[in-house]
């Protein structure tokens, strides 16, 4: 889509962005309101949080219920601090993935 090619341009991001117009991986992930409890809206995500490793595993995952709620970044970072750990320990091309990870968190928490 072209706000995500956008978007993706302006932060600098290596990777490729995904639309979920259809809400079946927010549906897939639970994180779906089937009717948000604010406005009574139908179809709208939940604030959600999900870190995955270079061999695409999920090691952390949070879907919050309250919208008012934010995600644990102490609990984020953490995971992240421990995937650069394993990076780190296992890296034999070189690519740090965990370490640009932590750089591009830091870039977007205040």
């Amino acid at each position: 889509m072209f706000t995500l090619n956008i978007f993706k341009q302006e932060q600098q991001l290596p990777f490729d962005l995904l639309s979920d117009f259809n809400r079946e991986v927010a549906r897939g992930y639970g994180a779906l309101y089937e009717q948000f409890p604010l406005y009574g809206m139908r179809g709208v995500t939940k604030r959600a949080a999900f870190v995955i490793d270079c061999h695409g595993t999920i090691q952390y995952a949070e879907v919050l219920t309250d919208p008012e709620q934010m995600p644990n970044f102490a609990a984020i970072e953490a995971t992240i601090a421990n995937l650069k750990h394993i990076q780190v320990s296992n890296d034999t091309d070189g690519t740090d993935l965990s370490s640009y990870l932590a750089n591009l968190l830091n870039r977007f928490l205040p």
